[in-house]
């Protein structure tokens, strides 16, 4: 999978695409409201998880480079398995989640926007797919923000072991 927006170009992931993974999984600010930081095993495990993923099915988390230097910047994407998501234990027909993640060096620029409004609607059209969601911390105002600009609609909260989250549904 290939998308090209005006700064970015967005793609499969690819097994070279580690390094730069863990670079930014291992930041404290980046996990602040997922997790613990992820050691590059994590990181490797994660890229090689979205590679097969995208293989099987084409539904995955996609690598998000800037366009004019091909810097590997973080990812958006989806995420397909409800047994995955199921931890969180929430009720009603299986969904489709939508998330991404970059480094904090192009947090405030659009980037995550510009990445999510390419990626949506390569899902909805190409993918076919429905059912989409996506979830961020209360606190996490970037992600928030990109959700809210898509125009997805607040479900409900629910708290998770990293505090309470928001739940949305695409429109």
């Amino acid at each position: 999978m290939e998308l090209e927006t005006h700064r970015l170009i967005i793609r499969s992931f690819r097994e070279d695409d580690c390094a730069a993974y863990a670079e930014i999984v291992r930041d404290p600010e980046v996990m602040r409201y997922l997790g613990d930081p992820l050691d590059a095993s994590a990181a490797e495990a994660y890229v090689a998880d979205c590679i097969s993923r995208d293989e099987c099915s084409g539904i995955s988390r996609y690598a998000v480079l800037r366009k004019a230097d091909s810097m590997f910047l973080g990812f958006c994407g989806f995420k397909a398995l409800q047994e995955d998501l199921g931890k969180q234990n929430l009720p009603g027909e299986p969904w489709i989640d939508f998330g991404w993640r970059y480094r904090p060096a192009v947090w405030r620029q659009g980037i995550g926007t510009e990445a999510a409004q390419a990626v949506y609607a390569f899902g909805k059209g190409d993918l076919g797919l429905n059912n989409i969601e996506a979830r961020a911390h209360r606190d996490n105002v970037g992600s928030l923000r990109i959700i809210e600009k898509l125009g997805f609609v607040w479900l409900n909260d629910y708290e998770t072991t990293v505090g309470p989250y928001r739940r949305y549904r695409e429109p």
